[in-house]
């Protein structure tokens, strides 16, 4: 098990495996480097953007630049990671696409230069995502997903006022 020590706020706290994704220090970048990410719903281009994989999420920027703005998407939310056939290729208009599905049915389409570098992509992302960290977050991902009529985590209570609509607290309705 992986020790580290983390200072959020002034409070030192020590943790294993069990640590939560967003007090990590540092995630460890396994890939990087210029792949072709499908922009748009509608007018759908292919644009070079600089894409990097780490423990937690999928990174993409524009630039390798670290100030500029990126788009993580979390490995915990990766449902499924395929390559294109080939006859599916044509209609996406590029060769070597990766298709990673997200969490609520988002799609992510990366494209390569090479089918080597496609495959060793998908290969890391599929071994990222099965591991315990991230099938723990998971996990913890699908528990909170119960039916709203629960009320509060569970309890059957009401909401707290403050969230409560405006005819609510007119009416004086809880």
């Amino acid at each position: 098990a992986v020790r580290c020590c983390v200072v959020r706020w002034g409070v030192s706290l020590e943790a294993s495996d069990s640590i939560p994704f967003f007090l990590m220090p540092h995630p460890t970048i396994h890939l990087k480097g210029f792949l072709f990410k499908r922009s748009g719903a509608f007018l759908q281009s292919w644009k070079k953007r600089f894409v990097q994989l780490s423990d937690l999420h999928i990174a993409v920027s524009v630039g390798t630049d670290e100030s500029e703005k990126r788009k993580n998407y979390l490995l915990k939310d990766v449902e499924e990671v395929t390559i294109v056939p080939s006859e599916k290729e044509e209609k996406l208009g590029r060769s070597h696409v990766l298709q990673v599905i997200l969490f609520k049915g988002k799609i992510l389409y990366l494209s390569a230069d090479t089918a080597k570098e496609v495959d060793e992509w998908r290969e890391k992302i599929d071994e990222l995502r099965s591991s315990p960290a991230v099938q723990k977050y998971r996990e913890q991902r699908t528990l909170s997903l119960r039916p709203r009529s629960e009320g509060i985590l569970g309890s059957g209570r009401a909401p707290p006022a403050h969230t409560r609509s405006r005819s609510q607290e007119f009416r004086g309705g809880s």
